[in-house]
Parts: structure tokens; C-alpha cells; sequence
């Protein structure tokens, strides 16, 4: 069937893939096992080309935020970090969340966020390394 218009052709494309998912979905799967480097690469530029789409996605599946709000929280913190109020050159700063609440807390540098990350959150055990570093003599009397 001759089509008026490349939009008439991709409607009825469209309405085909609707009606024959399975069809269209095994038709994929088949092109994707036969050319996983054409697959990998079309992937590889599509993402390249839409960096705040895959950054939203990210943000929304990982952390229930937009980049809309990311940005907020960024322009809020004035582009540093929560903890250390250092600039992060050349990466995002990493979404800091409550891993009990999954509730987001603030934006932090790489070496902050792996670093709360590896006390696991625990308030005790940072206590605990906070008087280790000052030679087992840190007061605690003021918390």
C-alpha cells in the first residue's frame, strides 16, 4: 500500500506494531541476537545524544526524583557538596538517600557518598571512627 507521507507510513507502522506485538517484540529479539554490535553501538549513540533523558530515567527509577528536582537540589547546594562543600570536576554529584526511608538527604561528592556508604549509614559506627581519629580521646559528651 503506497503511503501520501512518511507520517501517513509511520502511523500505519505504528497501528501494525500495536495489533502484532508479540510479532514485532520476537522480530526485535531475532535483530538484536543477529547483530548485538549494531545493536550495542545505535545504543551506545542514542544514549550519547540524549544525556538528560537517560540522567532523568536514571534518576527516576534509582530515586523517585526528575532531573528537574536534581537540579534544585544542585542549585541549592551551590554545585558542592553537602558534607565537604566541594566542587565535583567532571562527574555529577552522587544522589544522597536514606537507604531505610529512601528518602533523599542531598547531593554529595564521590568520596563523601562512598564514604557514608561504607559505615553503612550507621551513626554508632561513625561515632566510633570520629574517636579512633582522635586517638580514642574525642568528647562526647555534646551529642
Amino acid at each position: 500500500m503506497p503511503y501520501k507521507n512518511k507520517e501517513d507510513k509511520n502511523k500505519a507502522s505504528k497501528r501494525w506494531r500495536l495489533n502484532n506485538l508479540e510479532k514485532y517484540r520476537q522480530a526485535q529479539n531475532n535483530w538484536s541476537a543477529k547483530n548485538r554490535d549494531k545493536k550495542r553501538k545505535s545504543s551506545k549513540d542514542w544514549a550519547g545524544r540524549n544525556r538528560e533523558k537517560v540522567k532523568n530515567y536514571y534518576l527516576l527509577y534509582e530515586y523517585g526524583i526528575t532531573l528537574e528536582t536534581f537540579n534544585i537540589l544542585f542549585k541549592k547546594q551551590n554545585g558542592v557538596c553537602a558534607i565537604c562543600k566541594k566542587e565535583e570536576l567532571g562527574k555529577s554529584l552522587a544522589v544522597d538517600h536514606s537507604h531505610n526511608s529512601g528518602e533523599i538527604r542531598g547531593l554529595l561528592c564521590q568520596d563523601c557518598n562512598r564514604g557514608l556508604g561504607m559505615f553503612k549509614d550507621n551513626i554508632e559506627l561513625l561515632k566510633k571512627a570520629i574517636d579512633y581519629l582522635y586517638g580514642g580521646k574525642y568528647n562526647r559528651k555534646s551529642d
